[in-house]
């Protein structure tokens, strides 16, 4: 089992970036086929510390469905192309898979290619999935934070519901904050405009379960499994796992 972090240069982020690949070594050595990938957003503002915590899990999904697990870092971006920063959302759909198509045997198909996330990591792979059908197969998500677009629209509560990012900061990603909600970052608002399958899935004794639900209400395509569970590592882990083998081939 190999599990490397990368360093590379991306025109769209305007520099170097780092990324972890994880992928079963021997079975990529001697095959001559192209690997489906398994794509992980990070949850905001944690980078390689999120990845970390998953690293063995990472692993084990790389190992166990014959696949490249990749995760790129994209810092505060909320995979956004930012209004005054960093071309994040073309960074991850166009750039990074083929910087990656041309350093390993990974699948261009999209059929072969998989996105999930975490908390707000989870906004950021439910956005992408849902504004590029044509590049990803299915979508899964894990105590997704999705209501981005509604929390901007709070002017009392903007910082609320984030741990790293000030409403300036906000600002710098989005824009005009209050024209996020029903725009193209707004995930209730894309929703229903694609037919690419996303698992949703969610602990009940979170707030933001009825946010999950209500995507599930707005578009067929999506599924939301309430667990009863909380937020500990072990449990978080177990989704995972659940996410992937509901939604990967």
């Amino acid at each position: 089992m190999a599990h490397i972090e990368i360093h590379a240069l991306s025109v769209k982020l305007a520099g170097t970036f780092e990324a972890h690949v994880f992928f079963p070594e021997q079975e990529v050595e001697k095959a001559e086929e192209k690997f489906p990938v398994l794509w992980m957003i990070h949850e905001d503002g944690t980078g390689t510390f999120d990845l970390m915590r998953h690293a063995a899990l990472m692993e084990k999904i790389a190992e166990e469905k014959k696949m490249f697990v990749i995760a790129p870092m994209i810092s505060h971006s909320l995979a956004t192309n930012m209004a005054f920063g960093t071309k994040n959302e073309e960074f991850l759909v166009e750039e990074c898979p083929e910087i990656f198509r041309f350093l390993y045997p990974v699948s261009e198909k999209k059929e072969d290619n998989y996105i999930f996330g975490i908390h707000t990591g989870a906004y950021g792979a439910v956005k992408l999935a849902m504004k590029h059908p044509d590049v990803y197969a299915g979508c899964f998500a894990v105590n997704g934070e999705l209501d981005i677009a509604g929390r901007c629209k709070d002017s009392k509560n903007r910082e609320a519901g984030f741990r790293h990012q000030s409403e300036e900061s906000l600002k710098a990603v989005f824009g005009d904050l209050d024209r996020v909600s029903g725009g193209q970052e707004d995930i209730y608002h894309l929703a229903g405009k694609a037919k690419i399958r996303i698992e949703l899935l969610c602990s009940t004794k979170l707030d933001r379960y009825k946010d999950n639900k209500r995507l599930e209400e707005a578009d067929t395509f999506v599924t939301l499994t309430g667990v009863d569970k909380t937020e500990y590592f072990q449990q978080i882990e177990e989704m995972i796992q659940a996410g992937a083998d509901k939604i990967i081939r």
